[in-house]
Order: structure tokens, then sequence, then C-alpha cells
């Protein structure tokens, strides 16, 4: 039985790594002394041309002894081509007055002095050719526009644009804030003038004598106030509490000759409370008929509109016994035929309670005559 063969030796990467390199070192040792085998041939060629055929031996020897590498042999070969011409100089001064004026250029002035046409033409570009009428065929040329002088001008544009768009974004945020802060402002002012309506209405109905100067804090709310909402609240807190205070009789003020004559204090008081009431309610009723008269003759509804209808339906049946009962009356019973359900359905509450409510029958009466003319103006369409 013949012994088992050994495994071969695996050949690492280093070792083949170096046979490549060796192998690459021989072949340019070899192509070097190629070279300067054909550079010593071509020398010898040239000197038994020129005669110099003599010593042989002596002309070998000094060769390889004056031996040079094969690159700096080109570049002498490229010297030798190259003619040198060498110029005497001349020493004598140059005399500027034997120079003739004429016009004609010198050769050294014709000669360019820089590289701009150079560099117009390269600036230049083909343009497509146009054809004129004769049939000529005209070429057209174009500056080109650097890659340098395009960024240049983009970033300009760009620069330009920068503090437009700016502005315009700082414009937007702070429309956005001061509408955002004017909003919040609105609330906090609506919050604060419920709470004041509020602590003026439980003063008025605690004792309404002491607090009835209190009508007129309330009457410049709704008359002077920006905000819409305020003068909404100001209007219906006016209105509940003339609802509550409200006698069911009707004040005759006192005339100057008995405001002459002296009283007791409880009727000065119950006289000042009188006079001051019938003053802001008479204000309030002002109010209310201009709106609604606005109402009938321009058939749109003002921001105020509905509100002012609400106060006096609501005052058409709890101050019927009251003063000015005839201007409620003819405010609102018009709206009975408005364009608007709302309204007329709001209007038909306010009668039908004061139906119910009227005991003597004088103020349905009024109302019913009212009715009664007003579908007759018009032609008994009515809704």
């Amino acid at each position: 039985v013949g012994m088992p063969k050994r495994a071969g030796k695996r050949k690492t990467s280093v070792k083949v790594q170096n046979k490549h390199s060796n192998k690459l070192k021989r072949r340019r040792n070899e192509a070097e002394k190629s070279r300067k085998k054909e550079s010593v041939a071509k020398r010898f060629k040239k000197n038994n041309k020129n005669g110099n055929r003599s010593n042989h031996r002596s002309s070998k020897i000094d060769k390889e002894e004056n031996k040079k590498p094969w690159f700096a042999e080109d570049e002498e070969e490229q010297e030798k081509e190259i003619p040198i011409i060498k110029m005497e100089e001349d020493k004598t001064p140059f005399n500027y007055d034997q120079v003739e004026e004429s016009d004609e250029e010198l050769p050294y002035e014709r000669m360019p002095r820089s590289a701009d046409k150079w560099k117009k033409q390269q600036r230049k570009a083909q343009a497509l050719p146009i054809k004129t009428q004769s049939g000529e065929i005209v070429r057209q040329e174009m500056e080109k526009e650097d890659k340098i002088s395009q960024e240049m001008k983009m970033k300009t544009v760009e620069e330009k644009e920068k503090p437009a768009k700016r502005k315009k974004e700082m414009k937007k945020k702070n429309t956005q804030l001061s509408r955002a802060q004017a909003a919040m402002r609105e609330i906090r002012a609506v919050n604060s003038a419920k709470e004041k309506l509020a602590e003026i209405a439980e003063l008025i109905l605690q004792d309404p004598q002491k607090y009835v100067a209190k009508l007129e804090e309330i009457a410049k709310m709704r008359e002077n106030s920006k905000i819409l909402q305020v003068r909404k609240f100001a209007l219906l807190t006016e209105v509940e509490i003339y609802k509550d205070i409200i006698p069911g009789y009707r004040i005759v003020l006192p005339s100057a000759e008995e405001l002459k004559k002296t009283v007791t204090k409880q009727v000065a008081m119950q006289r000042h409370f009188e006079a001051s009431l019938m003053k802001n309610y008479t204000s309030l009723i002002r109010y209310l008929t201009t709106i609604a008269r606005q109402m009938k003759k321009r058939n749109k509804i003002p921001p105020m509109g509905f509100p002012c209808v609400a106060g006096l339906s609501v005052l058409l049946h709890a101050a019927h016994a009251f003063n000015l009962r005839k201007e409620i009356i003819r405010s609102i019973i018009p709206h009975l035929n408005h364009h608007n359900e709302a309204i007329r359905n709001n209007v038909l509450h306010g009668v039908r309670k004061l139906f119910k409510m009227d005991a003597t029958g004088e103020s349905t009466l009024e109302v019913i005559r009212l009715i009664s003319t007003f579908a007759i103006d018009q032609g008994h369409q009515v809704k």
C-alpha cells in the first residue's frame, strides 16, 4: 500500500502579490535595456554620417563612460532640434532724434498685448443662423453666461426676494397674533362686563330706591361699548331689571309748584326714585323703538335687532299698565308680518302673554285695533 499523499501547501495572498510584483520589475528592466541599446545605435549612425568613424573602440568606451538615463537623452535630442540664434549686443545708444514720424504701425505694435479677444470669442456661442431675403445665411453669436455669473445672479435674486418673503411671513404672523390677542381681549372684556352687570343687577334688586342711579351705568354700557356681546348683555339685563322694578301703575311726575312744597322724607325719596326710573326707562324705550323702525324700513336685521325685539316683546306684557305703552305697541305689532320667522314668533309670544295677563283689556284693545289697521294697509296680505 502506497503512502498517503500530503496535502499541498496553500499559497497565501502575500506570496501571490510578491510574485506578481517581481514579474513587473523584470519586465521594466528589460524595457529599459532595450531602450538603451536603441539610443546607442542611433548615436553610432549619426557619428558615421558626419565622418567620425575612426576610433570606434574609443568612442564605445567614451559612450559607456558617459552613459546617461534614457529620459535625459530624449530631452537632449529635443533641444538639438530647436535652433538657437545668438544675437550680438548692440552697445551703441539709441538716438530718438533719428526716428522719423510716420502713421505706419510697426510689427511690435501690431502684436496682441492681451488675451481679451480670445476671452471674448470663448464667451460667444453660436446661435441659430438666419436666412435673409436675398438668400444669404447669416450666422449669429450670443454671449455665454458663466456658471459663476449665473450663480451670482441667482443669489442676488434670492437675496432680493428673501426680505420680501420675510416681511410677508412676519405680517402673517403679526396678523395671526393680533387676531388671537384681540379675541382673548374681547373674551376677557365680555367676562368682566358680565360680572359687573351681575353686581349692579343684584344691588338694584335688593334696594331699588337706593341704587336706582346704577341704571345709568348699564345704559352707558349698552350705548358706548365697542363689543357687540357686551351691548346685548347690557340691554337684556336692563329689560329684566325693569320687568321686576316697574310698578303696576302709571307714574305722574310732580309739577314745578308741587316741587316747591315741603314734603316728608319718604315722599321725597319716592319722587326721586320715580323721576330717575322714568328718565332711564324713556331712554331705553327710545333706543328700542328707533331700532325697530330701522328694521321695518330697510328689511335688514341690524346686529342689535334680535335683542331689541325680544326686549320689546317682554315689556309689552310686563309693562302693559305702565307708561309709554302705546310706543311699545306701535313699534312691535308691525313685526308680526316680518320676513324672519324667529322675529315673528317672538312678537306673537309676547302678544299672547299680553292677552292672558291684561285684566282691564285696555292694552289688548289697542293691540287689536293696530293689527286691523295694519292688515287693511297691507291689503290683507299678511303672513
